[in-house]
């Protein structure tokens, strides 16, 4: 595993939420699970680029994935709170677990620094088909066959 971002880059996303007491991030967590998570996952996009001979990301754009999607594996650990209430004890959080990458604002963006849609195909168990047949020039038409 090639650990690409640190919790320091992790921690300027979170705590630069809106939220105005402190962001998303309690202070207090060990970040470098949620890290693990994210670089398990971009390890992945570069063995399949690596696998398919298509473009990897550059190293850079690698590290901001990995960030991003560090703040997303914490987040959905630790919903943030849409509303809450004081004396009735109730609250509801923000984002869905079922909705992948789309349960958070960091995994939002994560996609969108992903250009080439690798995440996308990923969270919904996409599956990308090549054509293992002839080409099309080298092909021979059903009826002239013998």
């Amino acid at each position: 595993m090639s650990i690409r971002t640190d919790s320091v880059a992790v921690e300027g996303i979170l705590r630069n939420a809106q939220d105005v007491d402190g962001g998303d991030y309690d202070g207090v967590t060990n970040l470098d699970p949620y890290i693990e998570t994210a670089s398990s996952i971009v390890d992945d996009i570069v063995a399949y680029c690596t696998e398919t001979g298509l473009i990897q990301y550059p190293s850079s754009k690698l590290e901001l994935l990995e960030r991003w999607l560090a703040a997303h594996a914490y987040k959905s650990s630790d919903q943030a709170y849409a509303s809450e209430s004081d004396g009735g004890a109730s609250g509801q959080y923000q984002g869905q677990t079922g909705l992948n990458l789309d349960g958070t604002k960091y995994g939002q963006i994560a996609k969108v620094l992903d250009t080439k849609g690798y995440l996308v195909a990923m969270s919904t168990g996409g599956v990308s088909l090549k054509w293992g047949g002839k080409r099309f020039s080298d092909q021979i038409p059903y009826w002239d066959r013998d």
